[in-house]
């Protein structure tokens, strides 16, 4: 995969970089309401709300070696409650989105926890056509991210490239108002061989050590919208009845529920005699004998789930319980998805690895209200 080790076999070749002289070593993000869209065009409504920083990137040629020209750039850096989101625009005089043979323009965001480069720290390669989540295996070498949590596009318009990210902070282990390092490394052209291959780099083009490179610091006055379809609560079993709950009763605050195996059964305790079978209420009389609400509901349950082969008199049937869900919402015409995991068990980590991506994108549809 293209990528792979790149910091490492160029640093064999590449001269003394310089950083960018007008870069300020602190980049102060800025808190944004909003989510712009990822697609390489840097729309100025989706991004109005972000912190701008101009600067020229020095760049060299690889190979044969020489100084090159400076460009100049600009930097958009914002974030929310949950994600960071960075636009990088960069002009350059031809396009390069050839694999084979491999000549290729790509960006590469890197951003480091500690002192300097470990494993464990991020990746986020960039190029026409490609976008690859990585992690950082050991100084000089990196693999593809299974979790492909982040996202990104680029595009190339009037002699630019637009190069867009979205990181979650859960992916960056970060909460709003932390700060850690972090570089944007640019190819020109990249080819197996390095011949005319340019490179520059906000912070110099050394990927694998990270003491010249910049901070970034989380703007940490983010703001929470109190629109209840802006509002989603999620849980895994136990939590995943508690979490319809909270909508179920509070539709004035949640509109979105995500459940993994819930527990839709018989288990409460002390018993209350206004919902004698506990959660199995939900399907058994709540949901058939109440007006349709205004939720969004997305349910998982598999396979072999608790209590996957007990009877219904048992009201203790995970699976039962949830495909009885699932048609209770059909009935009352709900928007609702329901996935049945073949061979899972209860909250299965490889269900949760292989549909949370997709169960997110679904439940947020139709968000923000128009």
């Amino acid at each position: 995969m293209v990528g792979i080790g790149l910091a490492a076999y160029l640093a064999r070749f590449l001269l003394p970089t310089s950083l960018a002289a007008d870069l300020p070593k602190t980049i102060e993000s800025a808190a944004c309401n909003k989510a712009p869209t990822i697609d390489g065009v840097l729309g100025e409504e989706e991004w109005n709300e972000a912190a701008t920083i101009k600067f020229d990137m020095p760049m060299i040629q690889v190979k044969p070696a020489a100084v090159k020209e400076k460009r100049a750039c600009e930097l958009r850096v914002m974030n929310s409650a949950n994600a960071l989101y960075i636009a990088l625009r960069v002009p350059n005089a031809a396009v390069h989105k050839s694999l084979e043979p491999l000549e290729l323009d790509m960006a590469s965001l890197a951003f480091c926890q500690g002192k300097d480069v470990a494993k464990g720290d991020l990746r986020k390669v960039l190029a026409v056509g490609m976008y690859v989540d990585k992690h950082v295996v050991e100084p000089g070498k990196d693999e593809d991210d299974p979790r492909h949590a982040g996202r990104g596009a680029v595009a190339y318009d009037k002699g630019y490239y637009t190069f867009e990210w979205a990181v979650p902070l859960n992916d960056l282990r970060a909460k709003p108002g932390d700060e850690f390092r972090f570089n944007i490394a640019f190819f020109d052209c990249y080819r197996d061989n390095l011949k005319d291959t340019q490179v520059g780099g906000m912070f110099g083009a050394d990927l694998n050590k990270a003491t010249a490179w910049g901070t970034l610091r989380l703007a940490d006055k983010v703001t929470f919208t109190k629109d209840p379809e802006g509002r989603a609560t999620m849980g895994g079993s136990s939590g995943a009845a508690a979490a319809f709950t909270m909508a179920w009763f509070r539709p004035d605050l949640y509109r979105r529920v995500l459940s993994y195996s819930g527990t839709y059964v018989d288990q409460q305790s002390p018993m209350n005699p206004q919902s004698p079978h506990g959660a199995w209420e939900y399907h058994e009389h709540l949901i058939r004998m109440s007006d349709a609400k205004p939720l969004r509901v997305w349910l998982e349950v598999g396979e072999k789930d608790n209590g996957w082969d007990k009877d219904e008199q048992s009201y203790h049937n995970w699976v039962l319980a949830n495909d009885r869900m699932a048609a209770a919402l059909k009935e009352k015409k709900y928007h609702y998805r329901y996935v049945f995991a073949s061979g899972a068990g209860h909250v299965d980590g490889k269900a949760v690895n292989q549909t949370l991506p997709e169960a997110m994108l679904w439940l947020w549809q139709g968000y923000p209200i128009k």
